[in-house]
C-alpha cells in the first residue's frame, strides 16, 4: 500500500495539471480575400471623315479619365493587319477603323467612361471590354 499511495497521488497531480494547462485559443479567422476587379480596355473607333483636331480632343479626352493608363492611337492599316492574325476570313480594310485605345482599372468607369466618348465628334463606336 505504501508503493501505492505514492503512485496515485503522482497520477493525480498529473491529472490535475493537464486540466491547469491553458488551453490554445482557436485560430483567428483569415480576413477576406477583396481582389480587384481585372483591367477592362476601352476602344472608341473613329469616323472615316474624322479630322485631325477631333483625333486630338478625342486622344486628350482618354487622357483625362481618372485612372486611364496605356492611351494608344491604332491606325485603320494596323488594325486591318490585326484582324488578319485573329480571323480566318476578314472582310476588308474598312472593316478595321482607326481606333484609339486605353485602359481603365473598373467596368464601371469604363462604361462611364465610354458615354462620354460616345458624345465626342469623330468617334463612331465605342467598345468596353475585358
Amino acid at each position: 500500500m505504501r508503493r501505492v499511495l505514492p503512485l496515485l497521488m503522482l497520477a493525480t497531480a498529473a491529472v490535475l495539471g493537464a486540466c491547469a494547462s491553458p488551453v490554445a485559443a482557436p485560430p483567428r479567422p483569415l480576413p477576406p480575400v477583396v481582389s480587384a476587379p481585372p483591367p477592362v480596355e476601352v476602344v472608341a473607333f473613329l469616323r472615316p471623315e474624322v479630322t485631325a483636331a477631333q483625333k486630338q480632343a478625342i486622344a486628350e479626352a482618354m487622357r483625362a479619365e481618372p485612372g486611364a493608363s496605356g492611351v494608344r492611337f491604332m491606325t485603320a492599316d494596323e488594325a486591318f493587319e490585326r484582324l488578319k492574325r485573329v480571323y480566318r476570313e476578314t472582310p476588308g480594310p474598312e472593316s478595321a477603323p482607326a481606333s484609339y485605345r486605353m485602359t481603365l482599372p473598373d467596368p464601371a468607369v469604363a462604361e462611364a467612361a465610354a458615354g462620354r466618348l460616345r458624345a465626342l465628334p469623330g468617334v463612331g463606336e465605342v467598345r468596353v471590354g475585358p
